[in-house]
């Protein structure tokens, strides 16, 4: 037990840097939590493609049966995201996030990927 107690204090600590590039931009999809311009850069940023981004943070599904809650300790994530979703003009940038809490389920959860919008 003192090494999964271990991981968590770790990655607790552990901050997670998101670059947004000009890339993400221009492909991102605003409204859209998997497919926005933050939700592309977090895939690079956490590996995997089972992410959720809200105005709020991110919410990531490393597997079926767990999730975490990264959170910015600024607004600046809040913001872009916001004026993502209002079709402002944005430029490329970077976030630090914070794991903010983790969830382990009983049993494995679904997690649904939206298809690639056209």
């Amino acid at each position: 037990m003192k090494g999964a107690l271990d991981w968590l204090r770790v990655k607790l600590t552990r901050p997670v840097t998101i670059t947004v590039t000009a890339e993400d931009i221009a492909n991102g999809r605003a409204a859209n939590s998997q497919h926005c311009p933050v939700a592309l850069a977090a895939r690079r940023a956490f590996s995997t493609l089972r992410l959720y981004v809200f105005a709020g943070g991110i919410t990531v599904h490393p597997s079926d049966l767990t999730s975490e809650l990264w959170e910015s300790d600024t607004n600046d994530l809040r913001n872009f995201v916001r004026s993502v979703d209002m079709g402002l003009e944005v430029q490329p940038t970077t976030f630090t996030v914070r794991l903010k809490d983790f969830r382990r389920y009983p049993i494995p959860r679904t997690f649904y990927l939206a298809p690639e919008p056209d």
